[in-house]
């Protein structure tokens, strides 16, 4: 469902413009555009973003004059004010940042560099600020982003439109001009879905709803739009461990994906952990001192744990862009590992014996490791 806008908002259209002539007074926008607020002043004047106090919601401010005119003798300004979403504010933002920082490198070794690294330093410190303000916005900024996912492709397939509308005979040269377009498009999404991720993490109770459209994004065939949501996706569902009924139903969505996403399939594991309250006990780390060991890998584990009387192996993934990991059972408890943190991680259930889990350890340390 929509949300109403607030009292300000109301009163306000998606668009208004005002056109003046040089040397005439400027007319004011309508009464309630005065009640709008500016961002950061860096960022204002960088962006043209203004905000809503009631609300949060963001207005792009434009101004311009024409290249020409009907009257030569005539100048005219315009000025525009236009609702513009969360997510397109937090891309206009960034993106200042970027060209800024882009700038005082470039201009480094030169007379302007100090002043284009003071500008860049400048906007930075205020568009954190400003960021902040978007985080308390985080769940409206992952619809929007799913929204324009669902929609990546819209200017390419506008450009094809128009590229057969006027010159129907050039077919090749047409998909030679629409597949760079294209490419383009995707890599949008992905920038897209890197801030879905970003924002997701925000969400502190994110509802059912908005994680289930997430979680489809795991069988996205554009592959780094799936890798731009996983990690995000497994901090947001141990947020969500004492919501037992939401969690069956996002392990029944994960089941549907797993046969074609290994990162849904590494997923569905791990929440049907959650929802049992299995294996979610951190008992060892390896290797125990130091960084991560590249002689330990899932195979070398693998075969060593299964030199373990009574050992059994329940589900093995090899790494992809997701972290390696294995499932196995032992007296009667289930284990888990995986290697995403620069380590290989060792789950069991909560009432495992600590005896158990000293034999575990044993062997495991048993392992050749610098080999």
């Amino acid at each position: 469902m929509t949300k109403k806008p607030c009292s300000v908002c109301s009163q306000l259209k998606d668009y208004a413009e005002i056109e003046y002539e040089a040397d005439t007074d400027r007319p004011d926008f309508a009464a309630p555009y005065e009640n709008l607020k500016i961002t950061e002043p860096t960022v204002r004047n960088a962006t043209g973003l203004i905000f809503c106090p009631e609300c949060g919601q963001y207005y792009l401010e434009r101004e311009w004059t024409p290249g020409g005119s009907e009257d030569a003798l005539k100048t005219c300004y315009y000025e525009s004010i236009g609702r513009i979403s969360h997510l397109t504010a937090h891309k206009a933002i960034e993106g200042a940042v970027t060209e800024a920082k882009q700038w005082a490198e470039k201009n480094k070794q030169n007379a302007f560099g100090e002043t284009r690294r003071k500008a860049y330093e400048e906007l930075r410190a205020a568009a954190s600020i400003e960021f902040k303000r978007l985080e308390k916005h985080a769940e409206k900024i992952v619809q929007d982003c799913l929204d324009a996912l669902a929609d990546r492709y819209a200017n390419s397939n506008t450009h094809r439109e128009t590229l057969e509308r006027f010159y129907p005979g050039s077919k090749d040269a047409n998909e030679k001009s629409v597949q760079k377009e294209r490419k383009k498009d995707g890599e949008r999404a992905a920038y897209t879905a890197e801030i879905l991720g970003r924002y997701l993490e925000k969400i502190e109770s994110p509802p059912l709803p908005l994680g289930l459209e997430v979680i489809r994004l795991l069988g996205d065939k554009q592959e780094d739009v799936s890798r731009a949501v996983y990690l995000p996706l497994l901090i947001t569902l141990g947020k969500m461990k004492d919501r037992k009924e939401d969690l069956q139903k996002i392990y029944d969505e994960l089941q549907k994906l797993k046969d074609d996403s290994e990162p849904a399939a590494n997923l569905s594991r791990y929440v049907r952990r959650l929802k049992e309250g299995i294996g979610t006990k951190e008992f060892f780390r390896l290797p125990e001192e130091g960084w991560y060991d590249l002689s330990i890998t899932d195979d070398v584990l693998l075969r060593h744990l299964q030199k373990l009387p009574g050992l059994k192996i329940i589900n093995h993934i090899p790494p992809g862009y997701t972290e390696a990991t294995i499932d196995f059972e032992y007296q009667g408890y289930e284990f888990s590992t995986d290697n995403g943190y620069l380590k290989w991680c060792w789950f069991v259930d909560e009432d495992c014996p600590e005896e158990i889990l000293d034999e575990i350890k044993n062997h495991l340390r048993k392992i050749p490791q610098n080999s």
